[in-house]
């Protein structure tokens, strides 16, 4: 069963002996490994969440990373798993939105986030998941905002009278 909405994330590996893939197959998009004769190895990603994007895969490691809406719809976080589904890892340290993006060969990453109270900052990290250098850290925009009085959106869910949870925001004064 292949998705044909999600051939944009299609990633032959550099093994030439498998790609992964999102599909929705179960509900949720998330990232399956394939064999080059198209036989599923397995489901990488489980749960219900969404897989919103695949940042890269260590084929040396065995690693797929990758980002996802959990543990919130409104959340972007990035992890590592490995092929086979297991170790998975949040590599994002700041809670909000995060994305990545890595070196050839993946002996290093960077991860951008952000919140809704928190400007984007940058980080640099090694293959050890340990923090090398802050790039960018929007001091100068923290600082000027400590100047203003913003109101910042506030997250909540409830359920409707038909039971169906729904997510929405609210910007207080």
């Amino acid at each position: 069963y292949l998705d044909e909405n999600y051939f944009d994330d299609l990633k032959f590996l550099e093994d030439k002996k498998h790609f992964i893939m999102m599909s929705e197959r179960d509900g949720y998009a998330h990232i399956y490994l394939y064999d080059m004769q198209g036989k599923l190895v397995n489901q990488v990603t489980k749960g219900n969440f969404d897989v919103t994007a695949l940042n890269g895969c260590d084929v040396h490691n065995k690693i797929i990373y990758y980002t996802s809406a959990e543990p919130t719809p409104y959340q972007r976080e990035v992890y590592s798993i490995n092929w086979d589904g297991s170790v998975k890892k949040k590599l994002s340290v700041i809670t909000g939105t995060s994305n990545a993006k890595f070196s050839e060969g993946f002996n290093y990453y960077t991860i951008t986030s952000s919140n809704v109270k928190t400007p984007s900052s940058t980080v640099l990290y090694n293959s050890k998941d340990k923090a090398v250098r802050v790039l960018d850290d929007s001091k100068a925009v923290v600082e000027k905002l400590k100047e203003y009085k913003f109101g910042y959106r506030e997250f909540f869910s409830f359920n409707t009278t038909e039971d169906v949870n729904l997510n929405g925001w609210m910007l207080k004064p």
